[in-house]
């Protein structure tokens, strides 16, 4: 089964709404608040990702390219990877066969 190109990978991350905004008790707040990103900030790391050019199948994260992991690159990363892809690929398919026409047989 033919792979197509991957597609970017982008993480928005958790961002602070109104959900920080409540009266959930002061832990939760400030725990929140702590690992959460503004609203501006999630956005701009989309539109980093989408302007920058990063080669595909990238992940993007803090408006730079993250590498990959190291045992992605290896034979038992690459033969797991294609397993994974076969197994996404079929259910899919029992889902949509018009799948096939997109992604190719």
């Amino acid at each position: 089964m033919q792979r197509i190109d991957p597609i970017l990978v982008e993480n928005a991350g958790i961002m602070t709404l109104s959900w920080g905004r409540t009266d959930d008790g002061w832990e939760k707040t400030w725990i929140f608040n702590k690992i959460a990103w503004s609203a501006a900030t999630g956005a701009k790391n989309i539109a980093w990702a989408a302007v920058e050019g990063s080669h595909s199948g990238a992940y993007v994260s803090t408006c730079q390219e993250m590498p990959p992991a190291s045992c992605t690159l290896t034979p038992e990363g690459l033969a797991l990877e294609a397993k994974v892809w076969s197994e996404m690929v079929e259910v899919w398919v029992k889902e949509a066969p018009e799948v096939l026409a997109i992604i190719g047989s």
